[in-house]
């Protein structure tokens, strides 16, 4: 080491207590104990040594006071926006939802109570009585209930102008029809009162009154033909003339049966083609082609047929019989 005595202290037999260049005092070893010499001329500073370890670092000294914050600075300028970006395209519109289950209805609420009636207001005064229009004049176009005076024959007369049916009403039930259409033809309180079908002539109370499907039957007089039924098929109930009250009264099948007289035919159902001319005569008749003429002529037959009978009570003597030939009595 270096080293520059500036003072000494002599320690006869130890040594030198000196302080170093750096201000620390060190001791230098006696080298005999003899006087010490006059300090020579100070040498050379040596090179500098090798840097000693530092040192423990010393105890941190207090913080000193902080000092005063520095004005603000000025805020600068606010940049310029920039582009507004381009907008997506819209996506894909979602599948729509099911529509959720219908919740079930509530309970209808009870109705209120109903409130009372108001009174009734009270009743204007009734008005004056308009005048009376004047007179109409009478052109005597109308029919009336007491009779037409100044009719003209072939100019004036009742029923249609159009092809409508003209119809006859008592007590508002049928008493007369005139078809053009169907070709029928009826007069008398419900005479053909259900016939749909064509050809047909019923005159008196309830002539033909059961028929709805015959065609060609003629019933002239009370209830005659009263239960003909008639058919679409050819003879089955068709094709029958009957003059005389009650004549064919309970005919409903039969066919091709002319009966004139009272109770002419009067039980034949399904008997075709016979002919009765005077009053009773096959009245109990259910055959078929017999002839009788004259009052209560065949009367007892029943269903015989191909009879013959001529002249008043001219009968069979046997219920069943099949004579073929003239009966006169």
């Amino acid at each position: 080491m270096n080293t520059t005595s500036l003072t000494a202290t002599i320690n006869p037999g130890l040594g030198v207590l000196a302080v170093d260049v750096n201000g620390d005092v060190i001791y230098v070893p006696d080298g005999g104990g003899g006087a010490i010499g006059a300090t020579g001329i100070t040498g050379f500073t040596g090179s500098i040594g090798s840097t000693g370890n530092t040192g423990t670092t010393g105890i941190t000294g207090y913080t000193g006071i902080t000092g005063n914050t520095g004005s603000t600075g000025s805020t600068g300028s606010t940049g310029l926006t920039g582009s507004t970006g381009y907008t997506g395209s819209t996506g894909t519109t979602g599948y729509t939802g099911n529509t959720g289950t219908t919740g079930v209805t509530g309970i209808t609420g009870s109705t209120g109570v109903t409130g009372n009636t108001g009174m009734t207001g009270y009743t204007g005064a009734t008005g004056s009585t308009g005048s009376t229009g004047a007179t109409g004049t009478d052109l005597n176009t109308h029919w009336t209930i007491t009779g037409n005076t100044g009719t003209v024959d072939g100019t004036n007369f009742i029923g249609t102008t159009d092809n409508v049916p003209f119809n006859i009403r008592v007590n508002n039930k049928r008493a007369g029809r005139i078809d053009s259409t169907l070709a029928n033809t009826f007069f008398g309180f419900k005479a053909g009162n259900s016939i749909t079908k064509t050809a047909n002539t019923a005159i008196g109370f309830r002539a033909l009154y059961s028929d709805i499907n015959g065609h060609s039957n003629t019933a002239t007089g009370y209830q005659a033909l009263y239960k003909n039924t008639g058919t679409t098929l050819c003879c089955i109930g068709n094709w029958n003339t009957a003059n005389g009250t009650s004549a064919l009264e309970n005919n409903r099948l039969g066919g091709g049966n002319t009966a004139c007289g009272g109770t002419a035919l009067f039980l034949n159902d399904t008997g075709n083609y016979n002919t009765a001319t005077g009053v009773f005569a096959l009245c109990t008749n259910n055959g078929s082609f017999n002839t009788a003429n004259g009052y209560r002529a065949l009367n007892s037959n029943t269903t015989g047929n191909y009879n013959t009978a001529l002249g008043n009570y001219a009968d069979v003597s046997v219920i069943y019989g099949q004579l073929h030939c003239i009966v006169l009595k």
